[in-house]
């Protein structure tokens, strides 16, 4: 299948940094499967990421397709102007001067997205939707819940083989390690912290003082408590710096030219583990091969990155255990164990 493919259409349903970042695994090896020099890109949401935040990755491999509605496959199916969507699917490929693309993956389960995917024009199709009922080639695939994964999945049973995944991000552009290698000593051990999440309609977040006992644990113990924190969080970074001992802000060190999720994951490197909610930050975390303990809301696991034999997972499971906010640093220090 993947043999005669020239020209890939990937369709992203998430407008988060974090949702393009999780892909990045797939996006690295359909390059070296199909040795492709470009990928077309489809991602809803008004940010587009691998125009702006990501534009360096992999030398601008990846080409948003950026005139669509900012919902684009997000129709519903009862209502007649809805129906635009699919008279733009003709417009996509002529926009970049082809017939039609040799394969659309589509990374959402929505029956009406996939629909409307799957009127562009195309040779084969992947989807998850409806357990991958709607693809072509045509399969079954019952138990994957990992985003990245089930499409992996998906690959490895129409192939029938094992296919080797590039978990982590394979090329962080130099500038970002070279600054990274001005903030960190080589004599000392650092711990990260990502306590922030972007989504204010769902609790995820420790309380301010879980994380500084936490934090002033691991500093009695010889690390350097760093976090991974913008600097428009002033709250918590005030109190941060008033109640954590020997706390660590790399990111606020450096030029604003070179803030974006390429250094977040260079300074990842250089820590020798780290604590994160469900965040953005945990998927950069996760690239750049950080042994992290990740903290989810709830039992939905489906986001969590692909380097599994690196992460500690805890999941909130109501009438089990705990939600994030009502952990105390004790339940956390504990679920650790000697994972860090």
């Amino acid at each position: 299948m993947l043999t005669d493919i020239k020209n890939i259409l990937l369709y992203n349903s998430g407008g988060g940094v974090g949702d393009s970042l999780s892909i990045i695994p797939i996006i690295q090896w359909l390059k070296k499967e199909c040795n492709l020099s470009k990928i077309y890109y489809i991602q809803n949401g008004i940010e587009k990421h691998f125009n702006n935040s990501l534009k360096d990755f992999d030398n601008g491999f990846v080409k948003t397709i950026d005139f669509l509605p900012e919902s684009y496959a997000f129709a519903s199916l009862k209502r007649i102007k809805n129906y635009s969507h699919f008279l733009l699917s003709k417009k996509i490929t002529e926009s970049i001067g082809i017939n039609k693309f040799d394969l659309i993956l589509d990374t959402q389960t929505r029956v009406n997205n996939t629909l409307i995917l799957k009127s562009i024009p195309h040779n084969y199709f992947v989807s998850p939707c409806a357990r991958f009922i709607f693809s072509n080639p045509k399969t079954l695939i019952f138990n994957s819940k990992n985003i990245c994964g089930r499409i992996f999945d998906y690959f490895e049973k129409i192939q029938n083989t094992k296919l080797v995944i590039p978990t982590e991000i394979e090329n962080i552009p130099q500038k970002y390690t070279d600054e990274s290698a001005k903030l960190f000593r080589k004599d000392k051990k650092y711990i990260g912290f990502s306590i922030t999440g972007g989504n204010q309609t769902r609790k995820k977040e420790f309380t301010m003082k879980t994380i500084k006992e936490v934090a002033n644990y691991y500093s009695d113990k010889g690390y350097i408590p760093t976090f991974l924190i913008e600097k428009k969080y002033n709250n918590k970074i005030s109190y941060i710096k008033e109640n954590i001992k020997n706390a660590f802000f790399p990111e606020h060190l450096v030029e604003p030219k070179v803030k974006n999720p390429f250094l977040v994951m260079a300074i990842a490197k250089s820590l020798d583990s780290a604590i994160s909610i469900d965040n953005g930050i945990m998927h950069m975390l996760g690239l750049a091969g950080t042994k992290t303990a990740v903290f989810f809301a709830n039992n939905s696991t489906k986001f969590r990155p692909m380097n599994s034999n690196k992460l500690k997972i805890y999941s909130y499971l109501k009438g089990k255990n705990k939600k994030i906010e009502e952990l105390t640093s004790n339940d956390v220090i504990n679920f650790l164990g000697d994972f860090i």
